[in-house]
């Protein structure tokens, strides 16, 4: 799902997304599309106690934050 249809055509107020600590790269995405690190680290459930991939982390953004990184975008490049 697209920022866009959560926050437009859902209506949602805010989007959140997690993933294994260790995963890098799909915590630089989070952060690269504007979602936050809340820094509520937890425990996944569903993978078991003592593997390496369950510590996870929590990330957010919510339709202000998403409405104002849009403006400041179009506003930097108005030909998008």
């Amino acid at each position: 799902m697209t920022r866009a249809v959560g926050f437009e055509v859902l209506g949602l107020t805010e989007i959140v997304s997690f993933t294994t600590l260790k995963n890098l790269p799909s915590r630089r995405v989070m952060e690269r599309i504007g979602m936050t690190n809340t820094h509520t680290d937890f425990e996944h459930p569903a993978v078991p106690e003592g593997n390496a991939l369950r510590p996870h982390c929590l990330y957010k953004i919510s339709r202000v934050q998403w409405t104002q990184s849009d403006a400041s975008l179009k506003k930097h490049h108005p030909s998008d």
